[in-house]
């Protein structure tokens, strides 16, 4: 299976238990230990959906020679964190800690991101790219940015 890329937009509901249905193709692409469920975490008016592989990764590289040097992050990102299991469905639970926060209720936007996934409020979403900055200019700190045909 590899390493998949998250890319996309989905709009999906949210049950009234809190359960979201994660894109099919995108848990068809994972391995198998992928597959089991995801962690998730607070993001800046989001939830991020890290696969297990990524999220331990991504513990392991913000790891510091001692345990409290990076103690404020971790007890925000790490301490708020969950991971959360699919049902025979393909759907998570979403803890309400995290999704209450964001405005997450009723209905959400699942926005791939490259490596994660991030679970959007419709209207947080829209908000957040009405004021963005184009792709174009966020390329320009990587150089030349992508080729372009001739």
């Amino acid at each position: 299976m590899g390493n998949p890329v998250f890319v996309g937009t989905f709009a999906r509901a949210v049950d009234s238990k809190g359960r979201l249905l994660v894109p099919a193709e995108m848990v068809r692409a994972l391995d198998a230990a992928d597959r089991e469920g995801f962690y998730l975490a607070p993001g800046d008016g989001f939830v991020f959906l890290f696969k297990k592989s990524t999220f331990h990764r991504l513990a392991a590289g913000l790891a510091t020679p001692t345990p409290f040097a990076n103690s404020l992050f971790n007890r925000a990102f790490f301490g708020q964190a969950a991971y959360r299991p699919t049902d025979g469905m393909g759907r998570i639970l979403l803890p309400e800690e995290l999704k209450a926060p964001c405005g997450v209720e009723g209905e959400a936007v699942l926005v791939g991101c490259g490596e994660y996934l991030e679970i959007w409020a419709p209207g947080r979403l829209e908000a957040a790219r009405k004021g963005a900055p184009r792709v174009t200019d966020l390329l320009k700190g990587y150089g030349e940015g992508p080729a372009t045909s001739r």
